[in-house]
């Protein structure tokens, strides 16, 4: 008697993200920063959006510091004015 052997069941892929990391960054940046300049909300929003992107809080707080603390506390003093 033969005995056929039992079909191999492949291994599931993960399907490929839609947009990578960079083009999730591309894309915030292309839509925010032109409201960032309209309002400083806008800036925090910015940071907001990458840090969710990126998924590591302290790195995004780190790069919000470093690039945009002095800028937006400039603008929010000015506006207070």
């Amino acid at each position: 008697m033969v005995r056929s052997k039992p079909a191999k069941r492949g291994t599931r892929r993960k399907s490929k993200a839609l947009y990578g990391q960079s083009d999730k960054h591309a894309i915030i940046d292309s839509t925010v920063h032109p409201l960032a300049d309209n309002h400083w909300l806008f800036v925090i929003v910015d940071g907001l959006l990458h840090a969710a992107v990126e998924k590591n809080p302290e790195v995004s707080l780190e790069k919000f510091v470093r690039y945009n603390l002095l800028e937006l506390l400039k603008r929010i003093i000015k506006e207070q004015k």
